[in-house]
């Protein structure tokens, strides 16, 4: 059963500020408005368990290396059930890594793209 948008918690992290901006508003057309915005790795480590309380997690591809890889994988140990949205740049990503999520979203993005994404997130059912 899907989560209602007034219950529903989402973490946006992107080091870009116009990108959460643009994600908080979206989120806010959905009437989740528990969105905890999230501008850096090292905020991201440090309000883990803040983020692992989130039903969705938006994520940027981080770093060069492990493309913000290290960062899905805490959240979801912290939280089986949440559900990863990951933006990637088709330019940044080299074949060898993969990027951990449950849906992509390429930058640049649209705000319908984005949308339709969430959208999914929200209504998917709880796997075990």
């Amino acid at each position: 059963m899907p989560q209602s948008p007034e219950r529903c918690r989402v973490a946006v992290s992107d080091d870009s500020p116009e990108v959460r901006a643009v994600c908080k508003n979206i989120l806010k057309y959905f009437n989740i408005t528990n969105v905890l915005c999230i501008e850096s790795r090292e905020e991201f480590k440090e309000k883990l368990e803040e983020i692992a309380a989130c039903d969705i997690l938006v994520l940027d591809s981080f770093g060069l290396r492990d493309k913000g890889n290290s960062l899905a994988r805490s959240y979801a140990e912290k939280n089986q059930h949440g559900k990863i949205i990951r933006f990637y740049d088709a330019a940044c990503i080299s074949p060898e890594i993969k990027l951990i999520g449950d849906y992509y979203v390429q930058k640049p993005f649209n705000s319908e793209g984005l949308m339709v994404v969430i959208w999914k997130a929200q209504n998917a059912p709880i796997t075990s």
